[in-house]
């Protein structure tokens, strides 16, 4: 009543307002029933939809999963390959402990074929086919073609470039594989612990991972030796512009603060690192 506009007046009077409808009062037998036609569908009229939600959960390879060191995994899958190739072929044995150039490239291609039947089955089987990649697909925007071996890489005009081939088409890698974080922790430690930018840029000279930044970053964030090399200051950003910072330096006894200073000159200088060690107080103080 208030809704569609009421005077004061009316309203205190309104028994419809202070009690309600008055069959509300009465009992349910007597109450008026609102009589909703039943429709009637034929059997060509129905139409059963079933509805399925299904939810695709992708597990690593226990293969990838085994190993922490990417040069410890291709080692491996080269003398398994090794393996093979010498009981297939006996006239042709190779007993050496060290492996060539040649099989741990095949290893590496084999691997990467592994990674790729795994992440892109839908892009594969369309590049295969000579079909383009799907306009959903993570790969769209990167042009890509197989190479001889099979292998998913990144197309573009720099197929025009003086470049060498790895680096004008890289292998595509998807970012946070298990495959992907050990090659990334690989070139990150054979770079002395290079920061983002520099990791990344060498890995793109063979690799395309995609969202790469993130997939370095993620792999920077797990190293170990760098969690532990921990700048120690004053200041909540870990530098300090009046004092020179103090760098947490630990050994197989003790473990000390040194500091250090960090020197732009074009000019060779001399440097000198003063080891700071806490007081030993005496019982009686």
């Amino acid at each position: 009543m208030i809704s569609r506009g009421v005077f004061v007046e009316e309203l205190i009077r309104s028994e419809l307002w202070k009690h309600g409808p008055p069959w509300l009062r009465e009992d349910k037998s007597t109450w008026p029933s609102q009589g909703i036609p039943e429709t009637k569908f034929s059997v060509e009229e129905l139409e059963l939809k079933k509805k399925c939600d299904s939810e695709q959960i992708l597990h690593p390879d226990p293969l990838f999963e085994r190993f922490s060191s990417y040069q410890t995994l291709l080692n491996v899958v080269g003398f398994c390959f090794r393996f093979c190739n010498n009981a297939r072929y006996k006239q042709r044995r190779n007993f050496s402990s060290v492996l060539s150039v040649a099989e741990l490239q095949h290893a590496k291609t084999a691997l990467v074929r592994f990674v790729q039947d795994k992440r892109f089955p839908d892009d594969l089987h369309r590049l295969k086919k000579g079909f383009i990649v799907s306009s959903k697909s993570p790969l769209r925007l990167l042009s890509p073609f197989l190479d001889a071996d099979g292998l998913i890489r990144v197309g573009g005009r720099l197929r025009l470039a003086d470049t060498p081939y790895d680096v004008k088409h890289q292998i595509v890698l998807p970012g946070f594989h298990p495959f992907t974080l050990l090659l990334l922790k690989f070139h990150h430690r054979k770079l002395v612990h290079s920061g983002i930018q520099m990791t990344l840029a060498v890995v793109r000279d063979e690799f395309w991972p995609l969202n790469g930044r993130k997939a370095v970053r993620s792999a920077i964030r797990s190293c170990y030796e760098c969690s532990r090399a921990i700048v120690l200051s004053g200041d909540e950003t870990g530098l300090s512009i009046c004092t020179p910072p103090m760098v947490q330096i630990s050994s197989a006894r003790k473990m000390h603060c040194t500091r250090c200073i960090k020197c732009f000159s074009p000019d060779p200088i001399a440097t000198k690192s003063t080891s700071i060690s806490p007081k030993k107080t005496s019982s009686g103080t």
